[in-house]
């Protein structure tokens, strides 16, 4: 991986915006002052850097604190939003718990679905690598009620997480 210093000769970063901007040429086709980087598929930003391609969440933890853990979250969820108020070194588990609503989901909200045998509504939250059930009800808004508490006790971090 880049060193702080490596990174910082080729390009500058500004925290509120998340945006890299060259600074010198890694090869003949940069231009010194465009943005760095590009937006992938995934929805990841990554630079080239030297023949080596990197993630921009990963790079602008380098270059404010000088290393960076296995996982970095992206707070909000968006994967494109690099400023450093919105990344944040996280263990796997604390980086699986801010995974988006799953497009399978049917009901709407992460970790809440409809048990058609009896017509119940289960929650049920992950958990130091496994499922834990929270428990089952007749009323959706019950089981979602039960989901965001869980959530809140667990140490759950955004919000905005059944958008």
């Amino acid at each position: 991986m880049i060193t702080q210093e490596e990174l910082k000769s080729f390009v500058s970063y500004d925290q509120l915006t998340g945006v890299f901007i060259w600074k010198a040429s890694t090869n003949g086709r940069i231009k010194v002052g465009s943005v760095a980087g590009s937006l992938e598929n995934n929805g990841y930003v990554r630079l080239s850097i030297s023949g080596t391609r990197c993630l921009a969440h990963r790079l602008a933890m380098i270059y404010v604190y000088g290393s960076c853990g296995k996982y970095v979250d992206h707070i909000d969820g968006s994967r494109s939003n690099n400023k450093i108020n919105n990344l944040r070194c996280v263990t796997k588990p604390q980086n699986c718990q801010n995974r988006k609503k799953s497009k399978k989901n049917t009901s709407g909200v992460t970790g809440v679905s409809l048990n058609k045998k009896n017509n119940r509504w289960f929650a049920n939250i992950g958990h130091k690598g496994g499922l834990l059930h929270i428990g089952s009800f007749v009323r959706f808004d019950d089981a979602v009620l039960a989901r965001k508490e869980a959530e809140k006790e667990l140490g759950y971090c955004r919000g905005n997480q059944h958008a």
